[in-house]
């Protein structure tokens, strides 16, 4: 898949990315890309991400961007 829908990049400080990403992959049409640009991306307080449609999450590499849950 090659055509983005949506390109993210992490809030930082400690903010949680979860509803920005999981906005992202619910507005991404079927068969598209939602990429999250190099860094960290948080996904904490019980929360989690629904992937529940045929797109592609997509990072900037194994070494580049990361999901971390920083509260337990």
């Amino acid at each position: 898949r090659q055509t983005l829908c949506a390109t993210l990049s992490p809030k930082g400080n400690g903010q949680d990315d979860t509803a920005s990403i999981q906005r992202a992959i619910a507005s991404c049409p079927a068969g598209q890309v939602v990429y999250l640009q190099a860094g960290t991306f948080i996904i904490d307080d019980g929360n989690y991400l629904l992937l529940d449609k045929s797109i592609t999450l997509r990072g900037a590499g194994p070494d580049k961007t990361t999901l971390a849950k920083t509260n337990g």
